[in-house]
């Protein structure tokens, strides 16, 4: 679907060990496979469109973790997320973030004192 964009049929660096999964705090939270490294990790090799791939913090947890030294699983992600965006597959936080930043220039919209901010997480 979206592989005619990544280039080569290498998708991600990541061999699948599974060694990022304890340092990443989606992971620890959420204790879901599909949403570890691993699980994005075999999300982009598959070339399977999932929301899941919008479950990360990209906090590089995982590459810092990771015993390659070149690895690119988030930059990878990053790509995944805009060719997501390109086939509509967007998530609800994501356009209130894009619509506020068109709007005012800020992600969270209007920041008013005593207004409580709406946080968008994954």
């Amino acid at each position: 679907m979206a592989q005619e964009k990544i280039q080569g049929n290498e998708k991600t660096k990541c061999t699948l060990c599974g060694l990022c999964k304890t340092s990443c705090p989606t992971f620890k939270i959420l204790l879901d496979e599909a949403i570890s490294p691993r699980g994005k990790a075999i999300l982009l090799k598959r070339d399977f469109p999932s929301k899941h791939i919008y479950l990360c913090t990209m906090c590089k947890a995982c590459e810092h973790s990771c015993i390659l030294k070149d690895i690119d699983l988030i930059e990878k992600i990053r790509d995944y997320r805009k060719e997501l965006v390109d086939l509509g597959m967007s998530t609800d936080s994501n356009k209130r973030m894009i619509e506020n930043i068109r709007q005012t220039g800020n992600a969270l919209g209007v920041v008013e004192k005593g207004k409580k901010i709406e946080l968008f997480c994954c």
